[in-house]
């Protein structure tokens, strides 16, 4: 049985997936194996993943038909024969010292049931990932890896305060055994591995949460984190909430209300609060009024405007409040104008 499972949903990347599987290739630690899925790439992915294959029998391959990233990590999450699973996406890449890291920290605390390394992520360009800088982000010293962990309550607490805004499923590692039957929302599109991790929560006894890196995410235009949110995937995220015990509730509005404010941002302002020709405003209004959305769980980086609107459905502030942003604005345009003539 490996130490590791690394689980890599696979769909349409054909550009990147080479580098991603290189870089699990050269591995300090080499007790793993890798399960690509491919979920119905139509690029040659999958060729390219296939040379991997026949080189090193540590990966393997599935193919199968599109079912949305959380089924494809499904898929791999069945086949995994790891003591651990980790998820790498396949546009993305990871330094030598990744799973070394990780054994590391694991070794120091073998009873724990979640690892996450919140800090551990650098962002690259979308075009190209410099293989040698790559190499050298090696950690140091990963035997004096800074560690922390929750235990018990403290462990719920942590998990659904912090894992409410991030999934962090690319710098979660998860034990098989604790995972069991577990697995992601495949009727869910949008914040699925959040979803995901929830549902660990609520038996949840210890998480070690530690500080190294060498995860590096490629950031691009087309990938599903920037793709535009529709009104449909906001309401079967809405849906599912209900499944959840109260106690997560005010967790859930977090994440929930965070995805709003994605929702919000990639549409006219002005038609944004006409709950009439909306299904996902409307299902929200509610929600709100049954009180399965727990406003008061949204602090202080929630948009005022919107929730006086949830509590309320009055428009007057929020225009009253745009029509102060725009005299604003006209103002500070005139300061700078007259700054330049000066």
């Amino acid at each position: 049985m490996p130490k590791f499972s690394i689980i890599i949903p696979v769909y349409n990347v054909r550009m990147y997936i080479n580098d991603c599987l290189v870089s699990i290739v050269r591995q300090s630690f080499v007790d793993w194996e890798c399960i690509c899925v491919d979920d119905g790439s139509t690029d040659g992915s999958k060729e390219i993943i296939e040379k991997f294959v026949t080189l090193d029998k540590r990966f393997k391959l599935v193919v199968q038909d599109n079912s949305g990233v959380g089924g494809a990590r499904n898929a791999g999450i069945d086949l995994a024969c790891g003591e651990w699973i980790c998820f790498v996406d396949g546009d993305d890449y990871i330094s030598e010292s990744w799973l070394k890291s990780a054994a590391t920290v694991i070794a120091r605390h073998p009873q724990t049931e979640i690892l996450v390394s919140p800090n551990g992520m650098e962002e690259v360009d979308e075009i190209q990932i410099d293989c040698e800088i790559a190499r050298a982000s090696i950690v140091k010293g990963v035997e004096r890896i800074r560690v922390k962990e929750f235990v018990g309550a403290a462990a719920k607490r942590w998990s659904s305060m912090h894992y409410a805004r991030n999934g962090w499923v690319v710098l979660s590692i998860v034990k098989r055994s604790f995972l069991g039957s577990t697995r992601f929302n495949v009727n869910v599109r949008i914040k699925e591995d959040i979803l995901f991790f929830f549902k660990l929560v609520l038996r949840l006894n210890r998480i070690a949460v530690a500080k190294y890196s060498g995860y590096l995410y490629r950031q691009r235009v087309g990938s599903a984190l920037h793709r535009v949110r529709s009104e449909e995937d906001g309401v079967a995220l809405l849906n599912v909430l209900s499944e959840y015990p109260v106690s997560l509730r005010k967790s859930l509005s977090r994440m929930a209300g965070w995805d709003l404010i994605q929702w919000e941002r990639d549409r006219d302002m002005s038609a944004f609060y006409d709950s009439g020709r909306s299904l996902l405003l409307a299902k929200w209004r509610r929600l709100v009024a049954d009180g399965s959305i727990d406003i008061s769980a949204i602090y202080f980086w929630w948009r005022p405007a919107i929730r006086h609107w949830l509590r309320t459905g009055n428009l007057s502030w929020i225009q009253k409040v745009r029509g102060m942003r725009l005299t604003l604005e006209k103002l500070f345009r005139r300061f700078l104008f007259v700054k330049h003539l000066v």
